[in-house]
């Protein structure tokens, strides 16, 4: 996920400014031979955004006046008359770091990196703090934040206190599904693992839920989507559980009937096993029914599907949280919400007060823990 505009600007000011702070509490008589006399002033006070130019192109000049002035210090604090004290300064590697990032050289001079010109790296690694380099910037449902996120699981029963099972800090640009087969693992050796386990629609795919099953022996229930196809999102158009699959012959038929022409098996994107089905352009092109079936001007339609296992689950779950036994059961995940809402207000949970990840980590399991013994107290 990539920083905005005003975020990228205020983290190469505040990332200098930083940098001549630490320059001037151990070196102060070689910054003042280095820096021009307005730069005590620049870089004085905290860089926010709201007191960066509002017109863009105003911004971009400030950024290449304040990428300059990083490389002439970066220049000369490599220099061999530098203080060998000044070079090994943590604020001045972080500034040739998030430099690198955030701008490239040429015989020109000094330039603004962009998605188009030179790249930028993806969210997974780039520096977002000049304080916290393993904070990462991520935006999840209309929420952007900087820093981590917080992975939670707790107990349910009815009849026993609710009960903070799991708690993890991972990047903020991490997958929640990436979390789910760790969750289980640590339960299922510390001898916690649930029998039910109900989540959050991103912790639930089909492969997550035959995992939990098949290794940990957990039921893992969530709501289970109906694909990103267009059709899946349109009530009257075909979408893929539309099509009948005769799985031993590997044939299908249309909503009209009509059966494929072709089937074999692929890759998507992320290198996961699917099938295809190609069906005729003979039955397609004057089906009466076509503009609920496919958006092709000329093509015939052709459906991917799960291997086998996968898509029968998947059929059967999104079946089964149609029923009110289902959203009965599933309602008591609520109560995570509940859990996260007292950590967040209670004990500070999306405030760090420290640095770097591990300590992050280590802040996060004593809120926990504080929330834990605040529920057996109660």
């Amino acid at each position: 996920m990539a920083l905005t505009g005003l975020m990228k600007h205020a983290l190469v000011g505040e990332t200098l400014r930083g940098a001549l702070e630490a320059i001037a509490a151990t070196a102060p008589d070689w910054l003042r031979s280095v820096a021009p006399g307005d730069w005590f002033t620049r870089y004085g006070p905290r860089v926010d955004a709201y007191r960066l130019p509002k017109a863009e192109s105003e911004r971009l000049e400030l950024a290449l006046r304040v990428g300059a002035d990083g490389v002439m210090v970066l220049e000369r604090a490599g220099r061999a008359d530098a203080p060998v004290f000044v070079k090994s300064l943590p604020a001045v590697d972080r500034l040739w770091a998030i430099w690198v990032q955030q701008y490239y050289r040429d015989s020109d001079g000094v330039h603004w990196r962009t998605r188009e010109n030179h790249g930028r790296p993806p969210g997974a690694i780039a520096i977002t703090s000049p304080y916290d380099l393993d904070a990462r910037y991520s935006v999840k449902r209309g929420t952007s934040w900087n820093g981590y996120k917080v992975q939670i699981c707790e107990t349910c029963d009815d009849d026993l206190p609710h009960l903070i099972t799991y708690v993890d800090t991972v990047p903020a640009t991490e997958a929640d599904i990436d979390t789910t087969a760790r969750v289980h693992e640590s339960l299922t050796k510390r001898g916690l693992a649930p029998a039910e386990h109900l989540a959050d629609s991103a912790y639930v795919t089909a492969d997550a839920i035959l995992d939990a099953r098949d290794r940990y022996d957990i039921e893992l229930t969530g709501p289970v989507g109906h694909g990103n196809q267009w059709q899946s999102k349109n009530p009257d158009a075909f979408d893929t559980d539309a099509f009948a699959v005769d799985w031993d012959t590997l044939t299908a038929a249309c909503p009209q009937g009509h059966r494929n022409i072709w089937s074999g098996a692929a890759l998507d994107r992320h290198g996961k096993p699917r099938v295809m089905f190609t069906f005729s352009m003979t039955d397609c092109t004057p089906c009466p029914v076509r503009s609920r079936c496919t958006r092709a001007k000329t093509a015939a339609r052709t459906i991917t599907l799960r291997p086998r296992e996968q898509h029968e689950l998947l059929r059967s779950l999104r079946a089964d949280q149609q029923t009110e036994h289902w959203h009965r059961r599933y309602a008591t995940r609520s109560g995570i919400e509940g859990t996260i809402s007292q950590a967040v207000r209670a004990f500070g949970l999306r405030r760090c007060r420290y640095n770097g990840h591990a300590k992050t980590r280590v802040q996060n399991i004593l809120i926990a823990t504080a929330v834990n013994l605040t529920r057996m107290d109660a």
